[in-house]
């Protein structure tokens, strides 16, 4: 009995408040984690703001600098979410599989919508292929009212 109580006792003399200030290899690695992941998530959505008028070609100079302007503001929004230890002004960042779903949802969408955009000036084989398969998925999606009655 007095072993078990000599090894807790000194069990809880030894622990420290913070160990990743002893090892500084494991705090900056976490850190350098972070901060990678949170440049890559803020590069992935300059991208998805930015696909539109990339695809498009009749995107004036101002509204290609607005888009960037927009594109770097929630790249920057995105960027402090994720590399700070607390939430911040938007706490998106508690549900990481459904935050993935999310965006590969939205991305495609955006990006399939605008490919159908591009189509309508420049008809590529790309865009007339979307169209079709948007136009057969529409046309399984609405039922005829006749069919009911």
């Amino acid at each position: 009995m007095r072993q078990a109580a000599t090894i807790v006792r000194n069990f809880i003399r030894n622990k420290r408040p913070a160990p990743y200030r002893f090892r500084p290899s494991r705090g900056y690695r976490a850190l350098i984690s972070r901060l990678t992941g949170a440049i890559v998530r803020a590069m992935l959505v300059v991208v998805m703001i930015a696909t539109p008028s990339v695809l498009t070609q009749s995107v004036s100079q101002d509204t290609a600098e607005v888009v960037a302007l927009v594109a770097l503001f929630a790249a920057a929004l995105t960027f402090f979410e994720y590399a700070s230890t607390y939430p911040g002004l938007v706490e998106f960042r508690d549900a990481p599989p459904f935050n993935r779903i999310r965006f590969l949802s939205l991305f495609l969408t955006v990006f399939l919508l605008s490919v159908v955009c591009m189509g309508q000036h420049d008809p590529a084989v790309l865009a007339k292929l979307i169209s079709y398969l948007g136009g057969m998925s529409l046309m399984r999606l609405i039922f005829p009212i006749a069919r009911f009655g």
